[in-house]
């Protein structure tokens, strides 16, 4: 089965980015190491071009400074142009979120992860959760 994955995908790994590098640097056997860094590689695409659309939405409804750079508060967060700019944002942004794209070329990838823990490399929830390509192998 290809990969489907939703774009707010992308935000869970950005706030578990630590994590995510993590995984990344895992002694997992070859074929599994190069299945998982061919689909890191479309991901990390994928990812570019979602941040890239949620900062050009952001820039849309933000106030900007005079130099034409949105405003941002102390805390990082933007600074609406309005309060319905920023409600509209987070309506949008929810759209972009929900948007479903699939990893051309890219199956699922099947893990024994019972040989992998033999092999001490063991897979938390979280990091099962940051790859969801991975499918366990059926007994």
């Amino acid at each position: 089965m290809s990969i489907k994955l939703k774009n707010q995908y992308f935000e869970t790994i950005a706030a578990n980015q630590t994590t995510f590098n993590e995984i990344l640097n895992k002694p997992f056997p070859a074929k599994i190491g190069y299945w998982i860094g061919r689909a890191v590689d479309k991901i990390q695409s994928q990812n570019r071009i979602y941040f890239e659309a949620k900062t050009r939405l952001a820039r849309q409804y933000a106030q900007m400074d005079d130099k034409g750079n949105p405003r941002i508060n102390p805390d990082g967060t933007v600074i609406w142009a309005n309060q319905e700019a920023g409600l509209t944002f987070m309506k949008e942004l929810d759209e972009l979120q929900n948007i479903e794209i699939e990893l051309n070329g890219m199956n699922e990838i099947e893990v024994d992860l019972d040989l992998l823990e033999e092999k001490g490399i063991t897979i938390s929830p979280i990091e099962s959760m940051l790859l969801p390509f991975l499918k366990p192998k059926s007994s």
